[in-house]
């Protein structure tokens, strides 16, 4: 049973579909009653060398009125990669270590409510 504020750190894709399930995770947990103080998304674009970027970034989906508009979402929370309709699959993220590494960088910026 959660009795408190729960942080959601969402290891998902760079892209809208990721930016998608971290949002709709959320949705789903406070439907259950549960309290979600903040949401923080473990890859971000920094995360990822200028050459990952251009060996692995594939476009985001415009190609209905409602990709459009969700990709269009994305970007203005900042999503994208410099600037463009362009996300990465998390699974370039490698070794395992960087991953860890990410993890605890995000954990020790945390502030949690007791």
């Amino acid at each position: 049973m959660v009795t408190g504020p729960v942080r959601v750190v969402a290891y998902v894709d760079y892209d809208t579909g990721g930016w998608i399930i971290g949002h709709a995770f959320v949705k789903q947990l406070r439907n259950l009653g549960v309290s979600v103080s903040q949401v923080d998304f473990l890859i971000r674009e920094e995360c990822f060398t200028a050459e990952e970027k251009h060996l692995y970034a594939h476009p985001c989906s415009m190609s209905t009125p409602a990709y459009r508009t969700k990709t269009l979402g994305w970007l203005k929370e900042g999503g994208g990669l410099d600037g463009k309709p362009m996300g990465i699959h998390s699974n370039h993220v490698q070794p395992y270590e960087r991953v860890r590494d990410l993890c605890l960088q995000l954990l020790s910026r945390a502030t949690f409510e007791r």
